[in-house]
């Protein structure tokens, strides 16, 4: 629980378990592809294993192993380390890694506005910046 508020900063009464009855809710009403997106950085990525095990739960036609590429305050993991974390994803159907993943080149339409949305460098991350050390 203390990770998953670290990284994702999620509204206050949200926890965790709430979040995953919740999918696990939704799963079970819905009938089309679900692909679960699961994002991992030097503080989370020794827990690869249970967080494989949330997925079991979830029952995704897809799981997605990401590590963030875009400017932020933490480094991405190296292919070699999210290769390490798909194998505790082995027992799942398809999974797909953010370098294995095609992507297209894109430009944004406007800078002056993508630089508005997105600045850098983001503040008040450093906590999780001093697990990368």
């Amino acid at each position: 629980e203390d990770l998953f508020r670290l990284i994702n900063r999620p509204y206050a009464e949200c926890s965790l378990g709430e979040i995953i009855a919740a999918l696990t809710l939704f799963r079970k009403e819905y009938k089309g592809k679900l692909a679960l997106q699961m994002m991992f950085v030097q503080a989370n990525k020794e827990q690869a294993p249970q967080m494989a095990k949330i997925a079991e739960q979830l029952c995704p036609d897809e799981v997605q192993i990401n590590t963030p590429l875009r400017p932020c305050s933490v480094r991405p993991l190296s292919p070699e380390e999210i290769s390490a974390i798909r194998q505790s994803f082995s027992d799942f159907e398809r999974v797909v890694t953010v370098y294995e993943a095609s992507t297209p080149d894109v430009v944004p339409m406007n800078k002056e506005e993508t630089l508005r949305r997105r600045p850098k460098p983001w503040k008040n991350m450093g906590k999780l910046e001093q697990d990368d050390e």
